[in-house]
């Protein structure tokens, strides 16, 4: 399918981006403003509610499933210390992926010390910026990146601090790397 639609794709559609960024706003993700009133009254007409608890048929992508909870098979351990919110999203038919988003009150540091032990002790191979590289980003301590390798499977986490509350966003995306046994 042409168009399989995930947050933050260039081309998604008008309705699943909207979608995409309400459910960013409500978790108190996105780092943004928030939606004005006008936006929020036009995604309300297409049958979006503002804190995401109805989502309307076309807002689910057909081979795309979604879900607020992460299921206890996800691949990668999964953090579960103070956590205040969680999300989940997993392909359905065609290229295995998913992603995951969790909030936790936890400070970002925290978070990644718990995934340098988690990811090797899960089989994972690991691989986190230099310390120059992240120094070139900034916000020491308020941003962390791993990728994980493991077999024909790959990992990519962010760990963010929360524009909106104290603690911390962690982004975890799994796909199986089709490329991988042709390195």
């Amino acid at each position: 399918m042409k168009n399989r639609i995930l947050c933050g794709i260039k081309n998604a559609a008008p309705k699943i981006a909207a979608v995409c960024a309400m459910t960013l706003f409500s978790a108190g993700i996105a780092n943004a403003q928030q939606p004005t009133a006008d936006v929020v009254e036009r995604l309300r007409a297409m049958g979006v509610s503002k804190d995401m608890k109805s989502l309307p048929s076309w807002a689910v992508p057909p081979g795309t499933h979604l879900s607020k909870s992460i299921p206890t098979n996800f691949p990668v351990e999964v953090y579960r210390s103070n956590v205040t919110y969680t999300s989940f999203v997993n392909s359905t038919n065609g290229a295995a992926s998913a992603a995951a988003s969790i909030m936790t009150r936890d400070q970002p540091g925290v978070v990644f010390q718990f995934y340098q032990s988690a990811l090797p002790r899960g089989g994972w191979a690991t691989q986190v910026p230099s310390a120059e590289a992240m120094a070139k980003i900034g916000k020491q301590g308020q941003f962390f990146m791993i990728r994980g390798t493991k077999d024909i499977q790959s990992v990519n986490l962010t760990i963010t601090a929360n524009k909106g509350q104290p603690g911390s966003v962690i982004s975890i995306n799994w796909f199986i790397d089709r490329n991988a046994n042709k390195k």
